[in-house]
């Protein structure tokens, strides 16, 4: 089940982007934020708003702790987006209960935006089993009174076994200075989206990434459709349209065992700021 299908929440792909995200209902103490003996950093901060967020959907209701943190602009997806507020404000409290927690969160140098991760779960009245899993993005802007609001969350789903770490793990960005200007990120957006429209989106992120110096490729065909399975069994497109779709849209990026650490980081950046 995609999150993205829930009519309520988006998280679910039935759930907050049916709602992007879920905190586990009854978080151990391990999944808080780290005690710091100083002010705590934008992110430590934000993982702490996440947690809050997910117990207040505990400990009230869903749609009201939508409403406490969702900013005025904020999106979901039911399935598509729709303004997040009006939203809420037309539904009424359910039974339901999407539980989540963060697994991940980093904030900007600038400490004013940031996104948080992790599972979430859905059950459709709280003393049912759950029936949904998944696992949720939602970014966050802080507002004019210092409070962090979240301006996007969706979510995808699942299988119930997918294993996740328990503490919550935290990044700030640094200072490095942007070279790229607003001009120059929507001008790399206009170019992304022209070749995708003239050769397929994979074509197109393939040629951006390699402009910026990472190699990489279409993924392996399905298992079927590779040259040996075709000449035995007489298998042709068209027999798992699901898998072949997904295979066609996969990408082979640099992975292995001798990449160091500052290589996988590279090509974490360059490939968001391929899709940014």
């Amino acid at each position: 089940m995609n999150r993205r299908l829930l009519p309520r929440w988006p998280r679910t792909a039935a759930a907050r982007s049916a709602a992007v995200l879920v905190l586990a209902a009854g978080a151990p103490a391990a999944c808080t934020a780290p005690d710091s003996p100083g002010p705590l950093s934008a992110a430590d901060s934000l993982a702490r708003t996440e947690l809050g967020f997910a117990a207040a959907a505990r400990q009230d209701n869903v749609r009201d702790a939508f409403l406490a943190h969702i900013a005025e602009d904020g999106i979901l997806f039911r399935p598509g987006p729709v303004h997040g507020r009006d939203a809420l404000e037309h539904q009424q409290p359910g039974p339901e209960l999407l539980a989540w927690r963060p697994i991940y969160a980093e904030a900007a140098a600038s400490g004013d935006l940031g996104f948080t991760t992790g599972p979430w779960s859905f059950r459709p009245r709280r003393d049912t089993a759950e029936v949904a899993f998944g696992h949720f993005v939602t970014v966050w802007k802080k507002q004019a009174d210092g409070a962090w609001r979240f301006v996007l969350d969706i979510g995808v789903s699942t299988m119930p076994d997918t294993a996740y770490p328990h503490d919550v793990e935290t990044r700030q960005g640094d200072a490095t200075p942007v070279a790229a200007s607003v001009e120059d990120l929507m001008q790399r957006e206009r170019s992304l989206s022209e070749a995708a429209a003239r050769d397929g989106y994979p074509a197109a992120l393939i040629a951006a990434l390699d402009a910026r110096g990472v190699q990489t490729a279409r993924y392996l065909p399905c298992i079927h459709l590779q040259p040996y399975m075709r000449e035995r069994y007489g298998f042709a497109e068209g027999l798992c349209p699901v898998a072949e779709s997904l295979a066609r849209r996969t990408l082979a990026l640099p992975f292995h065992t001798a990449i160091a650490p500052a290589d996988q980081e590279r090509v974490v950046q360059v490939l968001g700021g391929a899709l940014a």
